[in-house]
């Protein structure tokens, strides 16, 4: 759980109720590893699956539409940042 934590970018309490609601609402179930019973494995089930599929395509057509201006801020952004750099 630490691992998924760590990527997450999250404490690890918070990622272990993460978890918990989302297998109470059955978008993945979690188990204990054979090999080691410390450590909790985490798997998505179909409807996580569904979801998190449904997520990247509303995801992907946001970037699209907004790509283009977020890349003409971020380079006037940067272009001012360049300008107003002391000289070395």
């Amino acid at each position: 759980m630490q691992a998924l934590a760590e990527r997450l970018r999250v404490r690890h309490n918070t990622a272990v109720e993460r978890v918990d609601r989302l297998a109470l609402a059955g978008f993945l179930f979690r188990t204990r590893s054979r090999k080691d019973g410390r450590r909790v494995l985490v798997e998505l089930r179909a409807k996580g699956r569904r979801m998190l599929e449904g997520l990247a395509r509303k995801h992907l057509i946001e970037l699209r539409r907004s790509g283009p201006e977020l890349i003409r801020s971020l380079t006037k952004v940067a272009a001012a940042t360049r300008r107003s750099a002391p000289k070395r």
